[in-house]
């Protein structure tokens, strides 16, 4: 290089171009560095807003499963309770249908065995009551096809016509 003493055009000119060469190749490299680190820095974030994404995406989805899981299991609670009230209350029915079954039976056997020894109106009344009770259990037993219908998803309507007409009629 020249020194301050000996400085002539020629030389400032090869200093410019010197200068000139090393700030091109300087920016060169610094382009070519922050192109690479640019695209790497890029990369960078999309993998960890992926892997964000996808974190709460998934815990997302395992709080909705919990929820989700909790509610089945509090549906199955409040429907296994409905199941044992119908298993109790088709109890009630099969004894009530059973007890209306031999009632009936016991007031047949009655006046068929001891028509000859009762009084024409305890007759007529227990003849009453016996056909009463008839009624009563093809009722039972209608309804007892009806729900049974119903819960294999055969029938929609009411299995008690007669009810429905003496309901008309008051």
């Amino acid at each position: 290089m020249a020194t301050s003493k000996n400085i002539d055009g020629d030389e400032i000119s090869e200093l410019k171009s010197d200068a000139f060469a090393v700030s091109a190749k300087n920016l060169s490299c610094v382009e070519e560095f922050g192109r690479k680190w640019h695209d790497r820095g890029i990369k960078a974030g999309v993998t960890q807003a992926r892997t964000k994404v996808e974190d709460g995406t998934s815990a997302s989805l395992m709080e909705n499963a919990r929820e989700t899981i909790a509610a089945l299991a509090a549906r199955n609670k409040e429907l296994e309770k409905q199941v044992k009230e119908l298993n109790y209350y088709k109890d009630i029915a099969l004894d009530a249908h059973d007890i209306v079954t031999s009632s009936g039976s016991m007031a047949w056997h009655i006046l068929e065995t001891e028509k000859a020894y009762m009084r024409p109106e305890s007759f007529n009344n227990l003849r009453g009551i016996a056909a009463d009770l008839k009624t009563a259990r093809s009722r039972c037993k209608a309804m007892f096809n009806h729900a049974s219908e119903k819960a294999r998803g055969y029938s929609d309507d009411s299995p008690d016509v007669e009810r429905k007409n003496k309901r008309q009629r008051i």
